[in-house]
């Protein structure tokens, strides 16, 4: 039997709920009846099997059988011990595998100068089924990080600028291969999904010769047709080589194990084959695979599937391990449960910490608005992010005695403009609006007060602590010196178009004091949920935030230590550059101005939740601002991907639907009506028509043929798939 199953179900199975499985009546003694009571000389008249939750085991008074989950299973039910081992990692989920997933290859993605700026991991086997996966990661401050950390450069870049001739191959495993033979070779990290950068080019314009060694199926001529397109023109002699006697899927691996295949040969092969130019239908049968005119590469969209996890990882203990507990059980995107921590951690320290930069000082009070669709478990994922406080406003409550006295208030959803000044002025000036739900903006935006007109003064100086009053006629004004409040608010897509086109969320900076996560959908691919976060990591989560949210009303001032202060003036300096006319986030400058602070106030927040009590006795270290810019460049992603989503159109909507459409069904040619068929996407061949043009216009389809109008249809068109689309 499976050691490693049997061990995973006695740990991740609870002895009370595998009583209650077994409809066992405990009592408040934490008794119930024994399986074994025939033998018992009273009967079992009274229960006098005991469960103990701390050791997961249970022991009978009477007779004496004791054992663990898997004992008390097996009597109850007359089971055999491996058949009860199996019924239970089956109830539970819990794999039956030994196989677990390892790091199989390595390999490193350097500049020019042979420095390592990201590395490349091969994982076997994968997710979901899958046989491998592939992770990217970078250092910061000694750790790895998710993700490249930088732009992507082609593999083995020293050896590529040395050399007047170069293979490109699909793989970096092929590239050791062609290396091993002395040949000179690179790869672009991603592979077949990989997209050409005009960037590559500094590298290889002049080279005397190009060659590609595509992958014998459509991904792979594709992927070579990409690079053949992109460098003719720019080098002397372009050649994609069909390597002969290839399976279907062969590469040059293959083509290797080939007897009397080796290097001379291939060179030979290479030598032999014609120079390729674009108007070329077909070279080496390459592209005669496609029929009719060659296809151009399809002008992509924003690609929002590809932007960078949550790095869980390198938060404080207790906060990464529930922050991937909830994303797992939940099967929510991890930055749903992660922006839910970080804004935990501002409702426990707002007013209480400030972060001193030398010229200025950051409250730690943050904004943050994860995006994502219906049914992905917001509210479920919010409420076992925000249990410890919803306890603590509730405990604090029940202790108020006075009847005149209110009890106070940590976090509100829905709320008023004005309301939300006055529980704020009787709350210390404190409050975190935390809510599942988008309604909050159309409060803001004034869409139920009447006139139409939106008052966002108290979430613009919520968020600097800027002084702020209210005076209305016939009321009593009320001001606030220095007002903190925290924002979590999870919306849907369609709600942040709204707020991109509000001219006074965007004018006055609002949007520009949010952080983004835009969450991957996992509606429809998830398991059915089987699996419960454990007692005690919930009990130990609870302590944290608790802890922290009772610490005293008294500010503190958190200074950098010399070598982070470095480390954050740094992150400001890149942050500033990246705003230069020309660079990605020049069109977000609203947004970028205050990423850096951001940094600095997340800095704030992961101190105190590393060090608690303790942490105003100490700067903050280098490791804790690195942590916090590696959060910070998440954010950079999202909100790029963000603001790409507030521009877009309902062509481009429709673009994409039928995109989704074309890649799940991947027919070679369909005609605009099957799409309609997809009810949950549209409604009406009107709202289709504008997508089809833009996906002609963006080189993904091409018109085949038009249908002639029959018994008063209108006229069709059957439009045919741009193979390429398909593998993007």
């Amino acid at each position: 039997m499976n050691k490693e199953l049997i061990d995973k179900v006695k740990k991740e199975v609870g002895i009370f709920e595998i009583a209650s499985r077994l409809e066992c009546s405990v009592n408040k003694q934490n008794k119930i009846k024994c399986y074994n009571s025939h033998s018992h000389n009273n009967g079992d008249i009274h229960p006098s099997l005991n469960l103990d939750k701390n050791k997961n085991r249970f022991k009978c008074f009477a007779c004496g059988v004791s054992g663990s989950v898997i004992d008390l299973f097996m009597g109850y039910k007359g089971l055999d011990f491996n058949i009860a081992v199996n019924q239970l990692a089956e109830m539970y989920g819990i794999a039956n595998t030994t196989t677990k997933p390892e790091v199989v290859a390595k390999y490193e993605y350097k500049d020019k100068e042979g420095k390592t700026l990201y590395i490349k991991e091969r994982v076997e086997p994968g997710r979901d089924g899958k046989d491998k996966e592939f992770f990217f990661k970078h250092q910061v401050n000694g750790k790895w990080v998710n993700g490249r950390g930088c732009d992507p450069v082609l593999y083995s870049l020293p050896e590529v600028a040395k050399n007047k001739v170069l293979i490109f191959v699909e793989g970096e495993a092929k590239v050791e291969l062609l290396k091993e033979w002395g040949l000179p070779a690179t790869t672009l990290d991603s592979g077949a999904k990989s997209q050409w950068r005009d960037e590559y080019l500094k590298y290889i314009e002049d080279n005397e010769k190009v060659i590609d060694l595509p992958d014998n199926d459509m991904p792979g001529s594709a992927y070579a047709l990409m690079i053949a397109n992109a460098v003719y023109s720019k080098v002397g002699v372009v050649k994609v080589v069909e390597l002969p006697g290839l399976d279907e899927k062969g590469d040059i691996i293959d083509w290797a194990k080939i007897p009397g295949n080796d290097k001379n040969k291939l060179v030979s092969i290479i030598k032999d084959a014609p120079a390729w130019i674009p108007s070329q239908e077909a070279v080496e049968g390459i592209v005669s695979k496609n029929t009719g005119d060659e296809w151009q590469d399809p002008i992509p969209f924003d690609d929002y599937s590809k932007l960078p996890e949550f790095p869980s990882e390198i938060l404080p203990e207790v906060g990464r391990k529930m922050v991937e507990a909830v994303a797992k059980v939940n099967q929510v995107d991890k930055g749903l449960p992660g922006s839910m921590y970080l804004s935990a951690l501002s409702t426990c320290l707002s007013k209480k910490v400030q972060v001193d930069l030398g010229t200025h000082t950051e409250p730690v009070n943050i904004y943050t608005c994860p995006i994502l669709d219906p049914g992905e478990r917001k509210t479920s994922t919010m409420n076992l992010m925000m249990s410890p406080i919803y306890k603590y406003q509730k405990d604090r409550a029940g202790e108020v005695v006075d009847d005149d006295e209110e009890p106070p208030v940590y976090i509100v959803d829905d709320i008023t403009s004005e309301a939300l000044f006055k529980v704020m002025s009787e709350n210390n000036e404190r409050m975190s609006v935390i809510s599942a739900e988008g309604g909050i903006f159309g409060i803001m935006a004034g869409r139920y007060n009447g006139n139409g007109n939106g008052n966002i003064d108290i979430y613009l100086k919520g968020h600097a602590g800027d002084p702020c009053s209210n005076h209305r006629i016939g009321r009593k004004s009320q001001s606030m010196d220095s007002p903190s409040l925290t924002i979590c608010l999870a919306v849907q897509q369609d709600i942040i178009r709204e707020i991109g086109s509000n001219k006074q969320f965007r004018g006055r900076g609002l949007i520009g004091r949010l952080l983004f996560c835009y969450c991957q959908h996992r509606a429809g691919y998830r398991k059915r949920q089987k699996e419960k976060i454990s007692e005690a990591l919930k009990q130990k989560y609870r302590d944290h935030v608790i802890d922290l949210m009772s610490m005293p009303l008294s500010l503190h001032n958190l200074e950098l230590s010399p070598e982070a202060h470095a480390v954050w003036d740094e992150f400001h300096d890149d942050i500033e550059a990246e705003m230069q006319t020309g660079k990605p986030m020049a069109s977000i400058k609203d947004w970028g101005s205050k990423l850096a602070g951001a940094v600095a106030r997340i800095a704030g927040l992961l101190h105190y939740a590393e060090h608690g009590h303790q942490a105003q006795d100490n700067p903050i270290s280098v490791g804790i601002v690195g942590a916090s810019a590696a959060i910070g460049a998440y954010y950079r992603e999202h909100a790029l991907a963000t603001f790409g989503l507030m521009r877009e159109n309902p062509e481009i909507e429709s673009a994409r639907k039928i995109l989704d459409y074309l890649i799940v069904r991947k027919p070679d040619s369909f005609k605009g009506r099957e799409v309609l068929r997809n009810k949950n996407a549209f409604n009406s061949m009107g709202e289709i028509t504008p997508g089809l043009k833009l996906l002609v216009e963006r080189n993904y389809i091409r018109e085949k043929a038009k249908i002639t109008p029959v018994n008063g249809r209108p006229e069709a068109s059957i439009y045919e798939v741009n193979p390429k689309a398909l593998t993007l």
